[in-house]
This record gives C-alpha cells, structure tokens and sequence, in this order.
C-alpha cells in the first residue's frame, strides 16, 4: 500500500507542482573568471527607488570594477537607459578607458535600444546576469548594501539629503582593505594609497632619473594586480567548497520534461510553487537550459 501511495504521488503533476521541495538546489558553485586588468570587466547596477531627495534624486548608479572592487557611485532622478548610457561614457569609459564586458540585470535600462546602441558602438560585451538569481552577482549585491547601510548610518537623522553623501562614502569604500582582494581598490587603480586627510607625512622619493615615477609605477600596478588575483582565486576556492558541499551536480537532456520554478512575483498562497510541463530544448550554458512549454 505505501509504495503504491508513493509510486501515485510521484506521477501525479498537480501533486508535483505544489509540492516544496526540501532538497539542496542541485548545481556547483562556477567561480567567475578572474579579469585580467582593472576596468575590463565591470558592473553597472541602479540601487532603487529610495526616498527621493531634496534634489529630486530616487536612485543610486553604481559601477563595480570585478578585479579591483573599485567602485564609481553617481545619485540619479530615474533610472533610464539614457542615464546609464550617460553614465558608462562619462563616468566609466572617459576616465577609466572602455571595458570589455559590462555584466548588468535585465532591467529595461539597460535592455532598451539607447543602451544597446552605445555599447555596442563601443564594441562592449554585454552580459545579462541570470533573472530572479541575485547569487550570480554576489559581489556586487553586497557592495551596494554596504553603501545602503553606510548612507543610512550617516542620514539616519537627515534622510532626505542622502545623496549629499554618496562621494564620502564611495571614498571610504575605495580607499578601505577589500576582504577579498586584501589589497585597497585605490591602491589596484592608481597604483598607491590615496593621501587621507590626517595620514603621517610621508618620506620623500628622489627620483634621479625623468621615467624613474614611470618605472616604479608599472611595477606596483602589475604586483598589486598579481596579488589581487591570487588573494581572489583563493577565497573562490573557499566560497566554492562551502557552497558545494551536499550539493549534486545534474545535467538535462535535450526532449526531457521539466517543471519550472515559479518567479517570486507569480507566487500567491495556493498556487503552485512549480509551472510546467516544459521541454527542455537547448543547452545554454553549464547549468542554464532554453525550455518550451508543452
């Protein structure tokens, strides 16, 4: 009797599509490729809507540079493709020089045809992180809560005016020891530690020769970046085996029939968790699949 209760469960689809699944989600952690250089790859992200300012601004851009941490942060009072199209030439391209990869949400900022054009007039790759999975751009998610949480403790008494302080913060941010890194992000794109407001007088440097600055400047740029790597490349290794361990790795075939996971804003109580069936039509990517509804 209890198999036979079993054996109905599992080939009943209503039952599978409202059943909660108490397994460890299958799939291995895949560490992201480490950037060979600062501002080769970067992120763009807008934080928002927040309580609009007295200067009418609803919204924080913010670029991250994926080897250095480096962040550029800019308040905004929309979040349009025309200002993140602005943003990535004035801010990023013009001071930074022009990043290979732009990694962004699917937002429609940054999917509308303004957007699309300048990057790819730029001869920018532009790379969409997986929608309703914020793990696939973990980094940034918690650099953008950082600057959250730092706003908040400065404006607590004075919210309206937290765009006053995004330059202060996005300072302390870039010139603080990067837990991943171990290095500062200013220390990775300028090639020394910024001078603070009551750092020690430091010793001077005699240079005897005209491209002596130059010569010492090359080589701290390319050792810094050499330690960056490496110090990311080991906390991959970490974060990966703690991230892997009870998972399984699971492959689909091509015709299979799956259900899909509901997105979180389709979820009521008493509808199902899962949608389907689907058939799976392509392999994407290691883990991603093209599907079809049957």
């Amino acid at each position: 009797m209890h198999s036979s209760i079993q054996s109905f469960i599992s080939s009943c689809q209503l039952c599978q599509q409202y059943k909660i699944s108490r397994r460890t989600p299958a799939g291995h952690l895949q560490p992201t490729e480490i950037p060979q250089g600062v501002f080769e790859k970067i992120n763009m992200d807008f934080i928002g809507p927040l309580p609009t300012s007295t200067q009418g601004h609803k919204y924080i851009l913010v670029c991250t540079d994926y080897l250095s941490k480096y962040i550029i942060a800019q308040p905004c009072q929309d979040c349009s493709a025309t200002t993140a199209a602005k943003f990535l030439v004035e801010q990023v391209m013009l001071v930074h020089g022009t990043p290979r990869v732009v990694v962004t949400d699917n937002g429609s900022h940054f999917t509308g045809q303004v957007y699309e054009a300048v990057a790819s007039r730029l001869g920018i790759q532009h790379l969409r992180s997986t929608a309703y999975h914020p793990q696939t751009n973990g980094q940034v998610e918690r650099a953008n809560a950082t600057l959250v949480e730092r706003i908040g403790t400065l404006t607590h008494k004075h919210p309206a005016n937290w765009d006053e302080y995004i330059s202060f913060v996005t300072h302390s941010y870039n010139t603080t020891k990067h837990s991943t890194t171990g290095l500062e992000p200013t220390k990775l794109v300028f090639g020394r530690n910024l001078v603070l407001p009551f750092d020690p007088p430091k010793n001077n440097i005699i240079f005897t020769a005209p491209n002596d600055y130059y010569v010492q400047l090359i080589r701290c740029l390319e050792e810094t970046k050499q330690i960056a790597k490496q110090n990311i490349k080991h906390q991959q290794t970490i974060h990966k085996k703690h991230y892997d361990t009870g998972r399984r790795d699971r492959t689909l075939a091509i015709g299979q029939l799956i259900f899909v996971e509901q997105t979180p804003h389709k979820m009521k109580k008493f509808f199902p968790k899962w949608d389907g069936l689907y058939e799976v039509i392509k392999q994407t990517g290691r883990l991603n699949y093209e599907v079809k509804h049957e």
